[in-house]
């Protein structure tokens, strides 16, 4: 992957794909208030650096850590259940926070014999890097793998994203960029990077 990215240093990150998907499931958060997740129009991203950035801070942290890092949500709250077919999903939102990597949207995924995460998270790191205002993405890392599906120039709206969560789950969505960190190598692989979307 060193051909996209180059390495940054990180700090203060806090908690861990792997870990905050058991503190969703140990934890019972309230419901949240009508109208509390974002609305309006989608204004999505498409410039490489910033998805870059993200990447290169991801692939900084080494093998052992090869998870998204984010701050601890403090207002996290349960929108909604649904099913798409055979998997149940359970969607959160976390009120907007000022950090180096915050979360906005989790939806939890329980397929069949595997649960994964769908993380939108706000990237202080690459908005600063990149200098072109916030940088949003929308992840699930799943067998290994990390896939990044979007990028938005703001908060997506609710209903944008879980329409885009219930393609990641027929198959349908397709990734800008997708890396993994195969077992003993000295860096991260890029598995997908799609030169069509990403400018």
């Amino acid at each position: 992957m060193r051909r996209y990215v180059c390495s940054l240093a990180v700090g203060m990150l806090l908690v861990s794909n792997g870990a905050a998907s058991d503190e969703l499931q140990n934890t019972a958060l309230r419901p949240c208030a009508t109208g509390t997740a974002a609305s309006g129009k989608v204004e999505e991203r498409r410039d490489a650096a910033s998805l870059v950035l993200v990447a290169n801070e991801l692939e900084s942290q080494g093998e052992a850590k090869f998870h998204l890092e984010y701050s601890a949500p403090s207002t996290e709250c349960v929108l909604e259940s649904f099913d798409v077919k055979d998997v149940k999903v359970t969607a959160t939102y976390n009120a907007p926070e000022k950090g180096l990597s915050t979360l906005s949207y989790r939806f939890k995924i329980q397929r069949p014999g595997v649960t994964t995460e769908v993380l939108v998270l706000s990237s202080g790191m690459a908005a600063i890097f990149a200098g072109a205002g916030p940088v949003f993405h929308l992840s699930e890392e799943r067998g290994g793998a990390i896939s990044w599906y979007a990028m938005y120039k703001r908060e997506p709206p609710y209903q944008a994203v879980r329409a885009l969560v219930e393609q990641i789950i027929t198959g349908e969505a397709k990734p800008l960029m997708a890396v993994r960190w195969p077992p003993g190598a000295k860096e991260a692989e890029l598995l997908a990077y799609d030169t069509k979307r990403l400018k």
